[in-house]
């Protein structure tokens, strides 16, 4: 298993798609959790980064970092900085739900 914290980044506003993308069942389960899960075979700790909304809505089992407003409007980036400041002695391997498609192999590659 890789010293790496795996991150799953849902806190955008899905203007586009009108629904929040994290939600959207692909797997038998929310992308989300599905990510996650995946995250979760490959590195040492996972966490779900979304905004206070959505983090009422995540259950319990499923550690999650919710986007800190300090750092604004700045799309994927604040969660990436908000992560960094929770945990900022490790590497995060990021994945963005809105990506139905990828899988495991494809992360283990990245690693």
């Amino acid at each position: 298993m890789s010293s790496l914290y795996g991150l799953v980044v849902c806190g955008g506003k899905s203007t586009r798609m009108g629904t929040d993308k994290s939600i959207l069942n692909y797997h038998g389960q929310p992308q989300r959790y599905h990510l996650y899960n995946m995250l979760n075979t490959l590195c040492e700790r996972s966490f779900i980064s979304c905004n206070g909304e959505q983090a009422t809505t995540i259950p319990d089992k499923y550690a999650v970092i919710v986007d800190d407003d300090k750092y604004g409007d700045i799309g994927p980036m604040k969660a990436l900085l908000t992560a960094i400041d929770k945990h900022p002695n490790k590497s995060f391997l990021v994945v963005g739900c809105d990506y139905p498609y990828q899988n495991e192999n494809e992360l283990r590659r990245l690693i």
